[in-house]
């Protein structure tokens, strides 16, 4: 049974990449949700087989046929839509791990294990494509990498956790899991970060997202000294006890809230220059029912 789960997998970054090899009726590649469930099952932690094996059996492919292309390129390449996989360059240190789930997890994890810029921040912004660029600068600013929230990245996230809570060496998915979701706690939250880039849903309803994030790492104990932004949120925690900082962070929501909702007016209501003339008409027409009201009180009395 091993040995047929790992040919399968060997056919299917084969078919993956050579196009050629697919027939017309390949229900994986055709079909968008049967090829969701079989990544799904592939990120399991409880699914996971010995990639020495798999390496093993693409040695049996021609390598005329490959023309250079690894096994560890196929993954890449098959995984590309999982976390920020595609953004991420494919390093050496990709090639010592033991399964897939490890594999994703040595392409996520910190380039630089340890080291965090810190200074304090109020404004959001998109940057770079690793989890842990997450950098805090003079101006107040806060840059943070894009992620991509589609329907893997719950089960991706979930397995890469569970795989560091059994005694792996390091935190630090789940430290980032945790710091978004210290900033996403309401559907605000979302559409903020959405307006500025940071997250892209392909979810549908923005909700979904604070939900995804609300309770990924429930029943997680992390300690302070393993948690990775330990630092850069005790940096946040000082800079928001400033009362200055503090007038400036909310005015800059209150800002943002306005520039929202001038937006939604002009999208929804001034697009159109029947809807500004139907807006006018309606105001005109309750300003005159007010008055006609007033009136007739007067009157009355």
């Amino acid at each position: 049974m091993i040995l047929l789960d790992e040919i399968s997998i060997v056919e299917l970054f084969l078919k993956n990449h050579f196009l050629r090899l697919r027939e017309r009726s390949d229900i994986i590649f055709e079909n968008r949700w049967m090829r969701s469930d079989l990544l799904h099952d592939m990120l399991l932690l409880e699914n996971q087989l010995s990639k020495s094996v798999t390496k093993g059996l693409s040695n049996f492919v021609d390598s005329s046929f490959l023309n250079g292309i690894t096994l560890y390129d196929l993954a890449f390449e098959f995984f590309k839509d999982v976390g920020n996989t595609e953004k991420l360059p494919l390093t050496e240190h990709c090639y010592h791990a033991r399964h897939f789930v490890e594999f994703l997890l040595f392409l996520h994890s910190p380039a630089h294990p340890r080291e965090r810029p810190s200074v304090p921040a109020t404004k959001f912004e998109n940057t770079r494509s690793y989890f842990f660029d997450i950098v805090f600068t003079e101006k107040g600013e806060l840059t943070l990498p894009s992620l991509t929230v589609n329907d893997s990245i719950e089960t991706f996230f979930r397995n890469l956790i569970a795989f560091e809570q059994c005694e792996y060496y390091s935190n630090d998915i789940t430290s980032y899991v945790i710091f978004m979701d210290n900033l996403i706690n309401t559907l605000e939250d979302v559409v903020f970060l959405l307006n500025h880039g940071i997250i892209k849903n392909e979810l549908g309803e923005s909700e979904v997202v604070v939900q995804l994030f609300n309770k990924l790492y429930k029943e997680v104990v992390t300690k302070t000294d393993n948690f990775y932004f330990a630092k850069l949120w005790e940096d946040v925690n000082v800079y928001n006890r400033d009362p200055f900082h503090d007038l400036k962070s909310k005015c800059f929501r209150w800002r943002s809230k306005c520039c929202g909702w001038i937006m939604m007016l002009r999208r929804d209501y001034f697009g159109n220059p029947w809807s500004f003339i139907s807006i006018l008409a309606a105001s005109a027409l309750l300003i005159l029912t007010v008055i006609q009201t007033v009136c007739s009180i007067l009157q009355v009395k």
